[in-house]
């Protein structure tokens, strides 16, 4: 048995250091592609857009026994990554490697190593989310970030235009607009496309003005303490690229999600005789004799209500992007900092995507630009050009005979 043992742990430890070589060389070229991008800042920068990713026919692929060991590594690599920004860099970087399996996937119409790609692309580009927040905003890498999320985003467009009915890409190419949305919000940066004179896609960094990015962005938690009883309000206010009533439900369960796992972190205990900026001193009413009871609308109010949780959720489409808000209010039966955090940790667990959807409000005030009409508008672009460069061609060949006639 024991030789058994240590037979089984020399071929893992074999299949370790066979995934290590290949981790180790990506990480390298991940390295030097960054170095390489250091000019990519704010303002008037320019660089093309191409489909650069190779498919990746490793032996270890999304569907091998394997697989495991190869995002383990990864996960490894990232976490004892203690720089914020080369964290983030690697973050992006295995979304690129997860973008690699699932062209080799579909390549070999193997589906269900493609979906298990994309699934494992989605939880990258959910770290880099984590990331973005703990980064400062004049991180340089935080834009070169942005620039590959969005490379990665042309690339899922690609893709679906050659597999269509592939719900898992379409799902992929929402959560870069996801991620791309939060960026746009941190660097004060958006990336055009546009079309060179060459004909060439090209990624403008376009500066947003403050006015035009709203700051729209808020995550507020707060319990108000008043005799036996816990109010507490979680406030949402964000930017996304979704439009469709269910995926921006599912956006607000997501970042419901993160909240409950940070709850320590992000709620503010305000409690009686406590300085509170955001709300005014309630006004008092005094009634009957000298036995009277000292009664106040606001309580009155909330006493009334202490059996109901409120939810309001209202977004507003516009184009390609939402503005979201949600709130939810509730009452706990405790009082002590730990139960607090506790009980609300309990209540945003009992909250579910349907809850949330069917609370939600949506209005419309401007339809969305499908992919399929933004590539026939990029199309259109490249034929313009095409034919602006024939007629100029056209007019200079026809100008050097008629001057070789007058010659």
């Amino acid at each position: 048995m024991r030789l058994r043992n240590i037979t089984l742990a020399g071929i893992i430890l074999l299949m370790l250091a066979f995934v290590i070589s290949p981790v180790n060389a990506e990480t390298d070229n991940a390295t030097t592609d960054t170095n390489s991008s250091d000019e990519v800042a704010a303002g008037d920068v320019e660089e093309q857009l191409v489909d650069d990713i190779v498919p990746d026919d490793s032996i270890i692929g999304p569907d091998s026994v394997f697989y495991g060991f190869t995002i383990a590594l990864d996960n490894m690599d990232v976490t004892f990554t203690f720089n914020e920004s080369e964290k983030l860099e690697k973050q992006i970087s295995k979304a690129r490697k997860r973008l690699a399996e699932i062209k080799a996937a579909l390549n070999k119409k193997n589906f269900k190593a493609a979906d298990i790609a994309i699934e494992q692309y989605r939880e990258e580009n959910e770290k880099a989310n984590e990331s973005i927040s703990k980064l400062k905003t004049k991180d340089g890498g935080l834009i070169r970030a942005q620039a590959k999320i969005a490379k990665h985003q042309f690339v899922l467009e690609g893709l679906i235009e050659s597999h269509p009915n592939n719900t898992g890409l379409i799902r992929a190419h929402e959560n870069s607009e996801r991620l791309l949305s939060k960026f746009a919000l941190r660097t004060k940066v958006k990336l055009e496309r546009n079309i060179d004179k060459m004909g060439r896609k090209t990624l403008k960094h376009v500066k947003v003005e403050d006015d035009e990015s709203g700051e729209y962005e808020k995550t507020s938690l707060k319990a108000s303490v008043e005799d036996n009883k816990t109010h507490v309000k979680v406030e949402l206010k964000f930017v996304t690229n979704s439009t469709e009533p269910a995926d921006i439900a599912g956006d607000i369960f997501d970042r419901v999600a993160a909240i409950k796992n940070n709850v320590s972190g992000l709620i503010k205990i305000e409690r009686d005789g406590e300085e509170n900026d955001d709300e005014a001193e309630p006004e008092v009413t005094v009634t009957g004799g000298p036995t009277a009871t000292l009664t106040t609308t606001q309580a009155v109010t909330r006493a009334a209500n202490l059996s109901r949780d409120k939810l309001n959720a209202k977004a507003e489409v516009k184009g390609n992007t939402t503005r979201v808000m949600f709130e939810y209010t509730f009452f706990l039966n405790v009082t002590e900092d730990s139960a607090i955090i506790t009980g609300v940790q309990g209540k945003l667990s009992t909250l579910t995507d349907g809850m949330i959807l069917k609370a939600l409000d949506v209005k419309v005030i401007e339809k969305r630009v499908e992919i399929k009409e933004k590539k026939q508008d990029e199309k259109k672009k490249v034929e313009i050009n095409e034919e602006k460069r024939e007629n100029k061609n056209t007019r200079n060949g026809e100008g050097f005979k008629e001057s070789e006639r007058r010659d």
